[in-house]
């Protein structure tokens, strides 16, 4: 066993989440913890010892956290906050500037307040040696603060290992960044480049899912997405998410060219449609913030949780394959796979993040194509039908369902304005948005309806701290 205990000694952790500049991240990343090791590791950067530390720590499995969450943990109101910048120093003292002519750019410090201010991060295999934890020790030591410099810490090796309250898993409900092999030098070569060009910003890495302990939910038959993203070409709507998703398809399979299993092409030996759930394409579109305009970012190729490696590998090179997507007049999409296991620098792009963690309460950013018509005579109504539809996918059934043909997602297009193209899983559907709420959290992502495994029926959690 090897932990590493965080005391927050001012009982607050000032941090901005990497997704939201007006949310506090909570619990604390892993990989938050090891750069700021790293830059401890800059006092002195000569010690080959806390070298090979950090090297050793990189290798580790991602760790398992103890922390306050939930009502536990107490997130204080952001406010809104416009500091002037410094000063450039004038050339003439005369000619110094104006208080007035200052940019004051928007700034946010959110905070968390933990009701029990220990954070401990957990490796129950892991053992250094006496060099390695010494040269660890020494690093903790020279940390001061975790996030923003008022976020006053206290780093040392844990004594009294606490059972976790956070584990990592396949899926889960918090998606955290983690160091890998390869981080400690990658942050070195990142500060190097900055010392010419300040803009410079180290890569996300990797990110994992971690679930409460103990705890498991209730999720669909769908997993984890290959993203890909739009490199170039002409602004696409969401509202052509039929004829776009018909013609990257047509180009997946026309890569994988023959003998392609059913979970690939959606269909049996015979041409019929398949029975079991099978890929999914999905279009990833700038829709959920307060400025979105519902244009297409990429796609995720999703397979179903049971696939296997060999058919994720031959969708993965199959899809390295289609670098264009013809769209006629329109022009030309570039498009490019996104490194697996690398969180996108485009929010929209982040599938994992957006569309996996658990929730109570989804609203459709594509609306759902519903499997039957309403039959309100004998009491079927649209909500039932959709109730039905989430049933099918092993779902506990909705609370309630919320109908219409209005999205609560920012910069989703209306369900009237979608295009059908020459989907026939479209043909003679009725289009909805949908607000579907569960009575305990589901793990996403959430496909629901005749047109989920062609882009409809696509929703996403609620925003909120469902932490």
């Amino acid at each position: 066993m090897f932990a590493i205990e965080v005391e927050y000694l001012l009982g607050r952790a000032v941090a901005t989440d990497s997704t939201r500049r007006d949310l506090a991240e909570w619990p604390p990343h892993p990989q938050r913890l090891f750069s700021a090791l790293v830059d401890a590791y800059g006092d002195d950067p000569d010690d080959a010892d806390a070298a090979d530390a950090l090297r050793w720590l990189e290798s580790l499995a991602p760790p398992q956290l103890y922390v306050s969450l939930g009502e536990e943990a107490f997130y204080r109101r952001v406010t809104k906050y416009f500091v002037p910048v410094n000063d450039k120093l004038p050339k003439r003292l005369s000619a110094a500037p104006l208080v007035e002519q200052r940019k004051r750019p928007e700034r946010y410090f959110p905070a968390v307040m933990p009701c029990n201010p220990r954070v401990q991060f957990l490796w129950p295999d892991a053992t250094p040696d006496a060099r390695i934890e010494r040269a660890l020790t020494t690093l903790m030591q020279r940390v001061h603060y975790l996030g923003h410099s008022s976020s006053l810490v206290r780093v040392a090796p844990a004594r009294v290992p606490l059972s976790p309250s956070l584990v990592p898993a396949s899926q889960g409900e918090l998606l955290l960044r983690v160091p890998g092999p390869g981080r400690f030098d990658r942050l070195r070569q990142v500060y190097e480049l900055r010392r010419e060009d300040s803009t410079v910003q180290p890569p996300r890495g990797a990110e994992v899912w971690y679930r409460r302990a103990g705890a498991q939910r209730p999720c669909g038959p769908f997993g984890s997405g290959i993203v890909v993203a739009i490199q170039d070409g002409p602004p696409v709507d969401l509202v052509a998410t039929a004829p776009v998703i018909d013609r990257l398809r047509d180009a997946l399979l026309a890569q994988l060219s023959a003998d392609i299993p059913e979970i690939l092409s959606g269909h049996q030996e015979s041409g019929a449609p398949a029975l079991q759930p099978h890929l999914a394409l999905l279009p990833l579109a700038n829709v959920g913030y307060p400025y979105s305009d519902g244009t297409l970012k990429g796609f995720a190729a999703v397979l179903p949780r049971h696939a296997d490696e060999r058919v994720r590998t031959r969708l993965l090179l199959a899809l390295q394959s289609v670098r264009e997507l013809l769209l006629g007049k329109l022009g030309v999409l570039k498009l490019d796979v996104l490194p697996q296991g690398e969180t996108p620098r485009l929010a929209s792009l982040r599938f994992d993040a957006r569309y996996r963690r658990p929730a109570r309460v989804w609203v459709s950013v594509t609306p759902v194509a519903l499997s039957r018509h309403p039959k309100p005579n004998k009491g079927l109504t649209e909500a039932d039908i959709i109730a039905q539809d989430v049933e099918r996918l092993g779902l506990p059934r909705p609370r309630d369902i919320g109908v219409g043909m209005v999205s609560a997602v920012r910069g989703a297009p209306r369900a009237m304005e979608f295009m059908r193209g020459n989907l026939k899983q479209l043909e003679g559907r009725l289009l909805r948005h949908v607000r579907i709420e569960f009575d305990e959290k589901v793990e996403g992502p959430l496909l629901v309806g005749a047109g989920r495994f062609m882009g409809f029926g696509l929703c996403l959690p609620l925003e909120g701290r469902e932490r």
